[in-house]
């Protein structure tokens, strides 16, 4: 399948790869060994890693564009590639010598930001209790993040603004007890599985508030707002999906005849309008997301602050995004018919990735509203923009 994106042709090759591999990835719940090793080599893993860690520190719009055309390809792969490449973004925020051994080499680091650990300060750190949920690629990580409530023996520390005081703090990945509990509809090859850990110590060096915390690297890609770099990666696998989708129908629609019909689906006027509109609701947002993110980044680049108003704009832009791919992708699997049910079908593939990875906090409703009360200059929590 052609990709719709103007990418490297590695990455190209990459994207064939994995959808060669993508039954084999959904029967053993985790990337298949040939892809995790080109993934590897090719450096995608590191892409937001800063460039003194031998990382890529890619520009946002070039790593958002290497996850929609993986995606357009295979949705799990993109979707460890986005998920570790905002892991990378961290390396910025560690002391240098804490960055070079957890981010050095051709280290991979993953993890879950969502703060359900606890971490209790000592003088010998802190230590970390607690189990995180979808915990994507973390078999084939080298270290993984996860984030924790900061306590001083029972009491939760607080921030100057009264919010609990949130760690991410890494370990090396044999640190933690991995549940397997991925057994899920769609997306079941990013192995995004439950880890845990029990009373584990981690130096204070090792962790960082990436809410609190400025970054040690004074770079343009630190400066773009993180959590806005996180959403808008989730909403540009499922773009890349809902391109898939669309490209699996006209494929099909040309060499399908439906029942009751003498002529190809392709030859319905209906299926033509839906196409249309499929292409342009795709081609629409795909500009909006160019323009927002290219707006944010121009800040960024000019070492000017990332405004309220551009941080909420690539929230909002990112879950206007994921909604306009999840109806385009439900349009081009209805179209399908009767074909698009069985497993050797790939809009059934796209049908069930992309409702999966729609559920991801940083794209769902809330976020909407969020966005809305800063459009309307209502108080609002602002810290994860």
């Amino acid at each position: 399948m052609a990709i719709g994106v103007d990418v490297a042709p590695e990455v190209a090759a990459l994207g064939a790869l994995a959808a060669q591999h993508a039954e084999e990835g959904d029967r053993q719940r985790e990337l298949a060994g040939p892809v995790v090793s080109a993934l590897r080599r090719s450096g995608l893993f590191r892409s937001l890693v800063p460039a003194a860690l031998g990382g890529d520190e890619s520009s946002p719009q070039r790593f958002l564009d290497t996850v929609r055309a993986l995606a357009v390809c295979e949705g799990a792969a993109a979707w460890v590639v986005a998920v570790t490449g905002v892991s990378g973004l961290l390396g910025a925020y560690l002391d240098p010598a804490s960055a070079e051994e957890i981010y050095g080499g051709q280290s991979i680091v993953g993890g879950v930001f969502a703060p359900r650990g606890r971490a209790v300060a000592d003088a010998a750190g802190l230590t970390v209790s607690g189990r995180w949920s979808f915990a994507s690629g973390c078999a084939h990580a080298d270290w993984l993040m996860v984030g924790c409530v900061v306590a001083d023996g029972e009491d939760v520390l607080r921030t100057p603004g009264g919010s609990p005081e949130i760690r991410m703090v890494f370990f090396p990945r044999e640190t933690y007890t991995v549940h397997d509990t991925w057994d899920v509809a769609g997306l079941r090859a990013t192995g995004s599985h439950d880890i845990a850990l029990e009373a584990r110590t981690a130096v204070q060096a090792h962790s960082v508030s990436v809410l609190t915390q400025s970054p040690r690297i004074e770079a343009p890609l630190y400066a773009f707002p993180l959590f806005g770099l996180f959403a808008q990666s989730i909403a540009a696998v499922l773009l890349g999906i809902a391109e898939g989708a669309l490209a699996d129908l006209v494929e099909l629609a040309v060499a399908k005849t439906p029942t009751g019909y003498a002529r190809p689906l392709a030859a319905r006027n209906d299926t033509q309008a839906r196409v249309a509109r499929a292409q342009a609701a795709l081609d629409a947002v795909r500009s909006l997301v160019a323009e927002t993110v290219g707006e944010a980044w121009s800040m960024a680049q000019a070492g000017d602050e990332v405004t309220l108003a551009a941080r909420a704009a690539l929230r909002r832009c990112a879950t206007h995004a994921a909604e306009t791919a999840v109806r385009v992708t439900g349009d081009m699997y209805a179209l399908g018919g009767g074909t698009s049910v069985y497993r050797a079908s790939p809009l059934q593939r796209r049908m069930r990735d992309i409702q999966v990875g729609a559920q991801h906090a940083l794209v769902g409703p809330a976020t909407l509203e969020l966005a809305g009360r800063v459009s309307m200059g209502l108080q609002a929590d602002v810290s994860q923009l």
